[in-house]
This record gives C-alpha cells, structure tokens and sequence, in this order.
C-alpha cells in the first residue's frame, strides 16, 4: 500500500516556493488556492509559513526578513537555503503551471485518504447502513475538494461577471431554478433557486405536507427529479395523497372508505408512477446524519433536484452535544441549507406553528424563529382559516371559504408577498386562483391579469 506522504511531487513544491519567494505578493492574488496542506515537506512548510506571516507584517516581505522570521521560530532553515529556493525559478511566469500541479496532487492525497478510509470500512464490521453514510460522506468531500481552498472573497468584477453569466444562461434555457406551477413560487419568486433552502410553516393540520407534496409533484412532472423525506407517512400514503390532489379520487375513498373506483385508481398510479420521485431515509430514525445521508445518496443516484424534509421538529437530535433546542434547530437549519448549496438543489424544510396562538400566522410563532429566519432563504407561512376565521389587513375583505394564504415572510431576492389560493378539502388540494372571491357586498378581483397555470 503505498504511503500516503509519497503522493507528491517535491520539485513542484519546491519551484512554487520559490516564486512565492521571489514575488510574496503572489500570496494576496493565489491565497485562495493555497495553504499548509499543499506542501508535503515540513522545511518548505516552514518557508511557506515565514512568507505567510511577514507578508501579513508591516515589514517588507524580503529574504532578510523571512529568514529573521524563521530564525526567531526556530525552524532550522538558513539564509543560504532560502537563496538557493529562491534562484530555483528563473522566473514567477510558470507559477500557475506550478500550482494547478499542487492543488492536483493535494487532491489525489484526499481521494486515496478517502478510498483507504472506505476500504477500512468495508472491511471492517460495519453495517450497511453505516458503510452507505461513510461512502455518501468520502463522495461529499471528494466532490468538495475542488473547492476546499477557496475562501468567501471575490472582488466586485468578478461577482459582476458572475452575474451577467447567470442572465446569460438564463435566457439560453440553462436551469437556475425549479418550476412547482404555483404563482406565489414561480410568478413571484422566479422559481424555486437551486442551491437555496426555503422554510414552509404553519400550524398542524394545515396543509404544509399537502401543499409540499403538490409542489414536488409538479416539479417532477416537469421533468426534474424530486425526493420526499417523510418523518410521519410511508411513501403509499404520500402517493394516496397525491392521487387525491391529482385526480376526482376523494381523500374519504382512500383513507376512510377504502372504495375507490379501483380502474381509475390504477389509471392514476400509472401515470404517477413513470414520474421521478423518490423517498430516501425509509425506516429509519431520522437523525440530521440520517438525513443529509440520505439527501446526498438519492442526489448522487437519481439526479435530484428538490428535497422536501418533513418535519423540522421531528428531527432526532443525538449529538449529545450541550445546546439549546433553539441551538439545535439552528444547527439543523444551516447544515440542510449548506447542503442545499453543495448539491445545487433546492431543499424545502418544513416547520410547526406555535399551536397555542390562533389566526394568521406571522414568523414570530415558529419554533427556534431567529435561528430559522436567519438561516433559510425563504420562509413562506401558509394560514388555512377554520372555525369563524377571517384573513386581515389587505386581505380582510377575501373569503375564507374555500381559499388559503400563503405569505413569504423573507424573500431574500423579493421581499415580502402575500397570495391567496384556492382550497379544495375534499382532496386536500391547493390551487391557484383565477378570481379570488370577496366577502359578501364585494366584487371578486383578478389575483393574475391573464390565464392561471
């Protein structure tokens, strides 16, 4: 088995030291690319830190003071061995050569510390389950060695660069984001952005899953692939729901009469069932680990897109770590968004409504607000009015029959915007309006100037 200190090459680190000596200002153009993992050999690790450190000095980053910096440290290295590191490259031309080489070489040491950690793995008395979350994390890494040395810094051209590229893309038919076929997503936001996490709250018995389940639905109807995470339904009850929602099929036939027209009931399964939705994390306790697990293993196998996690209060925390529940939920909601991020997928985080408060729902009621608000991109409140209940403000002269609200009470992009849709409980359905019907004495009015989707 070869070692892993002897996937290397010495000479490379050697030249690329040695432009760094000659020109230490390479550091503040290539810092990103570079730190004390590139380099192999402790000496030249030791040169790299003296150049480091007296480069971020008021001192001028010469040989004279470089070496001073390695004497005062101790590290052995003398002034004519910095001379001859610093003759070794006739010039910084080559640079770049030399550091896609080191940057190459640190990745092949990831990938073999990845591969040998798999095969202990696999060789060891591992469970499946635990073997699968050890190749799910060696392939987040691997695939995030790439970036493992780039920091949070760009300079404005390069972020307008970015921009115009992205505007590019877009209108060259390049995905950027997921089409759900609700105004409020697609109209008002632009879509569901890949990369991104957004939260959908409201009180138990509302709606949220429904509504989530439509969502996905749609997204893989139009031909990206979807997964559902469920902590409280088994993947037939969320297909029921969505035979409901897309057919004349009641939820009263499925789940209480148990009589359904079984010839239409085939039909619809047939057609659902060619989409590409899947359900990871089966069984299973669902643990952040679990999760995230389980997102990177069905987003490495079938390509998904979108992932809904339902719910964030029933996550299991067994970290044992000492934190707040507030500390918890922050924990879960940045470690779903950073995946978001690292997949380029979208991830919707579903979330409770504080049960003791009634009416409409505003973002001070979630559970764990400041660490959900602070850390999602988007947090959309759905109100579903029961019992003699009435929307408010702009919204108080809309009928609550048959309708619902969904607000988005942060849009990173947007801003704040509320949209009323329509309701049909008999198949637990949310639809967009065409006319949004008013409160008695009062003239319905136009939600979307020309056809609804």
């Amino acid at each position: 088995m070869k070692d892993l200190a002897e996937i290397k090459n010495p000479e490379v680190e050697r030249r690329v030291i040695s432009c760094l000596l000659q020109n230490p200002a390479l550091l503040y153009q290539y810092g990103s690319f570079i730190d004390s993992e590139s380099f192999t050999d402790e000496r030249l690790l030791a040169v790299f830190y003296a150049i480091r450190a007296v480069a971020n000095s008021p001192k001028t980053a010469d040989i004279v003071n470089i070496w001073e910096w390695l004497n005062s440290h101790d590290k052995g290295v003398g002034i004519d061995e910095l001379a001859e590191l610093s003759a070794l490259a006739v010039s910084t031309a080559n640079f770049d050569e030399g550091l896609q080489m080191l940057c190459s070489y640190r990745k092949r040491r990831i990938i073999y510390k990845e591969s040998y950690r798999l095969m202990e793995a696999a060789a060891g008395h591992n469970t499946m389950e635990e073997l699968e979350a050890a190749v799910s994390k060696a392939v987040e890494v691997i695939q995030d060695s790439d970036n493992i040395l780039h920091d949070d810094i760009s300079t404005a051209k390069e972020a307008c660069s970015e921009l115009i590229q992205e505007i590019r893309d877009v209108q060259a038919g390049k995905q950027v984001a997921l089409k759900t076929d609700f105004q409020f997503i697609d109209l008002d936001e632009g879509g569901l952005r890949l990369g991104a996490l957004s939260v959908l709250a409201a009180r138990s018995g509302q709606g949220k899953s429904a509504l989530a389940e439509q969502m996905l639905v749609n997204v893989a109807k139009n031909g990206d692939a979807a997964a559902y995470v469920s902590m409280e339904m088994p993947p037939k009850d969320i297909m029921a729901r969505a035979v409901a929602s897309e057919s004349d099929i009641t939820m009263r036939e499925l789940f209480v009469e148990r009589k359904p027209s079984m010839q239409q009931l085939q039909s619809e399964c047939e057609r659902l069932e060619s989409l590409p939705l899947y359900f990871p994390c089966q069984g299973k306790s669902m643990t952040l680990e679990t999760i995230a697990d389980g997102i990177r293993k069905v987003v490495r196998k079938y390509g998904v897109k979108m992932v809904v996690v339902d719910y964030l209060q029933r996550i299991i925390d067994n970290s044992k770590k000492a934190e707040t529940n507030e500390q918890f939920i922050g924990r879960c909601v940045t470690r779903l968004k950073d995946l978001a991020q690292l997949l380029n997928i979208h991830i919707m985080l579903l979330c409770q409504v504080n049960r003791s408060t009634s009416g409409e729902p505003d973002e001070s009621m979630l559970r764990g607000s400041g660490q959900i608000l602070e850390g999602c991109d988007d947090l959309y409140m759905l109100y579903l009015p029961k019992d003699g209940e009435k929307y408010s403000g702009e919204f108080a002269n809309v009928s609550p029959d048959g309708t619902a609200l969904v607000r988005n009470a942060k849009g990173r992009h947007t801003g704040k915007k509320g949209r009323v849709v329509g309701f049909d409980g008999t198949h637990v359905r949310f639809y967009d309006l065409r006319r949004v019907p008013q409160l008695s004495g009062m003239d319905n009015y136009d939600e979307l100037k020309e056809a609804p989707f």
